[in-house]
Parts: structure tokens; sequence; C-alpha cells
């Protein structure tokens, strides 16, 4: 009996099966088909900048060898200063090879966010996906910033508008130090309510909440940095 079988919904399968991962790496040596969504940022910004220090471990878990980012104290949580921003210079002015390499390893590190939705080619179809967050270095940021200038500076209609944008297309080539990023506009317009009807029931309002940050207090990164590296430096010799 045949009469129950149906038109697999092709939107419908790749969000099911893409899992509950909100966050989205553009992949090396591929072209991604990116539409960017409206701001919710309270300037106006197409990004949400985070900076934050990595390699670190939580004194909190289980086991305590659990990784952990830690948002830098400068930028984030309202203290205006950050230990391990402190920790990282006073590695590079011993001149050590070893420290300087730990300083590379713990240095900030800054991500532009933006809330995205991935065009995925499902057979011959192009299917977007929920609404995910995409995090991107600051020249492929910069690159982006500067393609919505140029539509603002010939009329055109901004690549992130609901009615009339379109797909950016991001490609990364190479790895390591080799990696280079390129954007560049479709030029195919759309809009998102007749492409993908419902794209706004998972819009993520509030993208900093989303993004998880975690902040603590410069006396707590002080308890993070000493259970990371314990022993393993001369505190007293880099005078904290």
């Amino acid at each position: 009996d045949r009469s129950t079988v149906v038109k697999p919904n092709v939107a419908a399968n790749v969000n099911a099966t893409a899992g509950k991962d909100l966050f989205h790496n553009l992949k090396a040596d591929t072209t991604t088909a990116v539409r960017f969504l409206p701001t919710t940022h309270p300037d106006g910004m197409l990004f949400y900048v985070t900076n934050n220090h990595f390699k670190l471990l939580d004194p909190n878990s289980d086991d305590g060898k659990k990784k952990i980012a830690v948002a830098c104290g400068k930028e984030h949580g309202g203290e205006g200063r950050c230990f391990f921003c402190e920790l990282t210079d006073a590695l590079k002015k011993t001149g050590k090879k070893a420290e300087k390499k730990l300083a590379d390893d713990i240095k900030v590190s800054v991500r532009y966010n933006a809330q995205v939705l991935i065009n995925e080619k499902v057979g011959d179809k192009f299917v977007y996906t929920k609404p995910k967050l995409l995090g991107l270095p600051g020249g492929l940021s910069s690159e982006i910033s500067q393609l919505l200038a140029n539509m603002e500076m010939y009329n055109q209609t901004p690549f992130n508008d609901i009615e009339g944008g379109q797909d950016l297309l991001l490609t990364r080539t190479g790895s390591g130090f080799q990696t280079r990023y390129k954007a560049d506009r479709s030029g195919a317009q759309s809009n998102l309510d007749e492409v993908t009807p419902g794209w706004d029931a998972d819009f993520i309002e509030d993208i900093y909440d989303a993004l998880g940050l975690k902040v603590f207090t410069y006396d707590e990164q002080v308890a993070i940095a000493r259970h990371t590296f314990g022993d393993s430096l001369d505190w007293k010799g880099l005078g904290l």
C-alpha cells in the first residue's frame, strides 16, 4: 500500500539531521553560502565581538582537566582588567622561548560573530538551515563590512535585508598560518519569508547570551591560572 508514501521534506530533514549545534565553522578548502540575518545589536553592528583566552583548565570540573575558554576581563565583565592579559605580557618580557610560546597559546583571541542561515545544497536544491552563529576572524569580518559599505554607496539593498538580501559566498583555503579567506556576493536576491517560511521562529534575540561567554572576576581568573599552570611557572619572578 503506497497511499501513505509522501515526498521527502528536504528542509525539514536538513534541520532535523543538523543536530542541535548552534555554531557553524567554515571548513578548509570550501565555499559556503551564508545569508546574514538582521542584527539586534544596540549599535546596529553586524558582528558581535568576543575576546577569549583559550587552553586553560576549569578547576571546578570533575577531574580539573576540562578545558575552558575565559572571556577577557578587559572587554567583558566590567572590571576593566584581565589577569590573563597581564600574564601574557609578563611571559613575553622574560625573553625565554618556552614562555613566549605559552604567551602565544593563551593570548586573547578575537572573534567576530554573526547570526546567519547556511544555504546547503541537498540534491539539486539549496536549503537554508535554522539560524546559526558564525564566528569569523578579523580580516574576513572587515572584508564583509566593506561589502556592506560598498552596497550602501551604490544605494543597493543590504545583503542582510529580509526581503531583498542575498547570500554571501565565503571561501576558506589552506590551514594554519596559510589560511586565507575571501568574501563575495552571490548576486541572487531573495525574500527570506518566501524562500524559507518560518525562518524567524528560531531567531536568536540575545547573541551574547547564546555565545555562552564565561566571564570571571579578576580573582577567579587568578585561581584558574594557578590551577592550570601550578608550579610550572615562576609566579614571583613574573611579578604575579
